[in-house]
């Protein structure tokens, strides 16, 4: 899971606050470890900081520029070339023609030259904002910073090959928002590096979540974090349960009526679970019928799973689980 340490917004923020990039994200990724600690979310094995992969993307940069999938901009930044990539868009599933200029940097106030107004930047030339924040790093091509896309690949095509896997990712994840531009951009620069035809054999893109039917965003501020619903007394565990039962790639309403009815539900399993667990110490529940349905719960959820993660499916199988669990317990 990337942590993105270094990009215009937090180069942008830290200089407002005279302190070093490194300085002001810490307190960032701090409050996100605790966050997902208590959403009871399993640490991800490698958490790579963009900040500590620079040589690996300066070595993406030069193998680009060297078989011609990358040009020096007039100002000194590097560019990857939309028209040495014919397959461009075939994520997103947008024409070329729809490309619109501009859409492909995260701060579209960046003002660099370009050969195409569609090409993004690999490699920001350095300037003062940066150097007094501690975000320039030395290159063959010129001193600057990555780019943001730039980042993702090359830490991620760093930590697989290490790690022996080869250079194609089995499942890339995010949101639906970065499906274009930031994912077409990461498959592009990736395939130019690697010569591979994919970056990532499955792609899996999570739905907005919505705030009483309003997409969540700090433009309509709804933003509601987890530290949020903690104060406010909801479990973790009720939580959890309401993004199980909707599809990853539907958008889900959070409401004071879903996190109510997650919380019943919630209540319902663990009461099942206490009282399973009294039934296993007195040695009740060795019936034969405990181990039809527990191979019947198990069948179910690996089905659901297996079909494209049909959480809600799994979900309910969970639910007749419990509730004829209860019925052999009575």
């Amino acid at each position: 899971m990337n942590l993105t340490d270094v990009d215009d917004r937090i180069i942008s923020e830290a200089g407002k606050a005279g302190r070093t990039i490194e300085e002001f994200v810490a307190p960032f990724i701090a409050a996100f470890d605790e966050d997902r600690d208590w959403l009871r979310i399993r640490p991800a094995h490698e958490y790579p900081r963009a900040t500590r992969y620079v040589e690996s993307m300066i070595r993406l940069v030069e193998r680009l520029l060297a078989n011609g999938a990358a040009y020096r901009g007039e100002d000194g930044s590097v560019y990857f070339s939309i028209a040495k990539f014919p397959g461009y868009g075939r994520l997103s599933q947008l024409d070329r023609r729809q490309l619109k200029a501009g859409a492909s940097e995260r701060v579209n106030a960046d003002d660099y030259s370009k050969e195409d107004a569609r090409d993004w930047v690999l490699w920001k030339a350095a300037r003062p904002e940066d150097e007094r924040v501690g975000a320039a790093w030395d290159a063959p091509f010129g001193r600057g910073r990555p780019g943001w896309h730039l980042e993702c690949s090359a830490m991620a095509l760093d930590l697989i090959g290490r790690h022996g896997y080869g250079d194609v990712l089995d499942l890339h994840a995010g949101g639906v928002d970065l499906i274009f531009p930031h994912h077409e951009n990461e498959i592009a620069q990736s395939c130019a590096y690697t010569g591979q035809p994919e970056l990532a054999r499955y792609w899996m893109h999570g739905e907005f979540l919505n705030v009483r039917g309003t997409k969540m965003s700090k433009r309509f501020g709804n933003i509601t974090t987890p530290r949020d619903l903690r104060e406010d007394g909801v479990d973790s565990g009720a939580l959890r349960l309401l993004m199980f039962q909707t599809r990853y790639r539907q958008k889900l309403d959070l409401t004071d009526e879903s996190l109510a009815a997650a919380r019943e539900g919630s209540r319902r399993i663990g009461e099942f679970d206490s009282r399973l667990g009294v039934a296993i110490k007195a040695g009740g529940t060795e019936a034969p019928q405990f181990g039809e349905l527990a191979g019947t719960l198990r069948e179910a959820v690996t089905t659901a799973l297996n079909d494209d993660l049909n959480s809600p499916q799994a979900i309910a199988a969970v639910f007749d689980f419990v509730a004829e669990g209860n019925r052999l317990l009575d």
